[in-house]
């Protein structure tokens, strides 16, 4: 294992060559720093969501002085991403520290029981708890994959490992949910009474793949090649990780403990780190309470991000020297996005006038995930929900 762990990060290096080493996010921070002189700004107006928003506390904490709006959409927490906060988080694999499952977890719960509660859902049924539904399906899907043949294509497989990515793509927004039911709906069919229509929709849609979580890139055939290795790349000099690649299976297992089906695809996000040839002697790793020129504004979904959970966002707003924190009453991977004019408004007033929102502000969403469907109808995933 740790010689099939060493070939992905040697060959980066073999490509990547000295650039490796200056991968951290300070030094994006500091070309951020340089782009706000080249466009003759004294102070950044930044906005940042999921990693953008490290990105900003780093900012924050190296150029203090010069911060005149920061909103961070989608937290992390920037002690667990570098260092943990504790000399058992210092054990432990970063993504897993950073507890992404926990996230995913709360965000599926959320979603079941909105699902449950309104009849427009398609993978309601009843009075059926959905989360037993659910399980059974994956548990099929784990045992016995669904093989779906299109006459015109090549064989497509439909495993669990596929479905789970899935589920965990469509939680990343609330508009995902009328799409996410139809499919897991057609699975379920596909596998209760082995329906070959419900397989076959089933099949194009995740071959498509519309909904999908952020380290999975979407490549079009005519552009050129970009994998993951950004990924690793940055992470791997930011924070501090275990040198053996056999600990990760460890951390998975009990990250399936906590949060079944995720735990395991957000644990392995780092394994390159365990065997990752560079360092950036240049990282920052801390303090993280730098005083600044003017507040932050820092945003969660308290019902569930499953990429960056919303206690994340509480505790960041805690660590920095002067921050608000923004709760959106909603399940999603970030806010600011059209979903609750309230959120936008908030946003808006503080990037233009400085305007914090009230201590305590909680936003809601402009309506409900299955508002999406009007008389029943799924317009698919992506439109966001009508003004008014």
């Amino acid at each position: 294992m740790i010689d099939l762990t060493r070939q992905g990060p040697t060959r980066c290096a073999q490509r990547g060559g000295p650039i490796l080493s200056h991968m951290s996010t300070a030094n994006v921070a500091r070309d951020l720093d340089l782009l706000r002189q080249a466009v003759g700004d004294e102070q950044l107006t930044y906005l940042g969501y999921s990693y953008g928003t490290h990105v900003g506390t780093v900012y924050a904490n190296l150029f203090g002085d010069r911060v005149r709006a920061l909103v961070l959409d989608a937290v992390l927490d920037p002690v667990e991403w570098t260092r943990g906060g504790s000399a058992a988080a210092r054990e432990q694999p970063m993504s897993y520290r950073l507890g992404s499952f926990l996230g995913a977890k709360d965000a599926l719960g959320t979603f079941l029981a909105d699902c449950g509660a309104d009849a427009r859902c398609a993978f309601a049924q009843g009075n059926r708890d959905l989360g037993v539904k659910l399980d059974t399906l994956l548990q099929r899907l784990k045992r016995r994959p669904l093989t779906y043949v299109d006459p015109d294509l090549e064989t497509f497989q439909v495993t669990y490992q596929l479905a789970v990515s899935f589920i965990l793509g469509g939680l990343y927004s609330e508009f995902n949910a009328p799409v996410l039911a139809l499919v897991l709906q057609d699975l379920w069919l596909a596998t209760e009474e082995r329906d070959q229509r419900a397989l076959s929709r089933a099949a194009k849609s995740l071959r498509l793949a519309p909904v999908r979580p952020s380290f999975s890139p979407v490549v079009a055939d005519d552009e050129p090649y970009y994998g993951l290795e950004w990924l690793p790349a940055v992470l791997c000099t930011d924070s501090d990780n275990l040198d053996n690649p056999w600990d990760w299976p460890r951390y998975a297992r009990r990250a399936d403990r906590a949060a079944p089906y995720f735990g395991s695809i957000w644990t392995y996000v780092s394994l390159p780190c365990a065997t990752w040839p560079a360092e950036d002697p240049d990282r920052y790793a801390g303090p993280w309470d730098r005083p600044t020129a003017n507040p932050l504004l820092l945003i969660g979904n308290s019902q569930g991000d499953p990429a960056t959970p919303y206690a994340d966002a509480v505790k960041t707003a805690g660590r920095l020297a002067d921050a608000r924190l923004l709760t959106f009453e909603a399940w999603g991977h970030g806010a600011f996005w059209g979903a609750s004019r309230c959120i936008d408004l908030a946003v808006e007033q503080y990037l233009i006038l400085r305007r914090l929102p009230p201590q305590g502000k909680v936003c809601l969403p402009n309506g409900r995930p299955f508002d999406l469907l009007p008389d029943g109808a799924a317009r698919g995933p992506g439109k966001p929900l009508a003004p008014g």
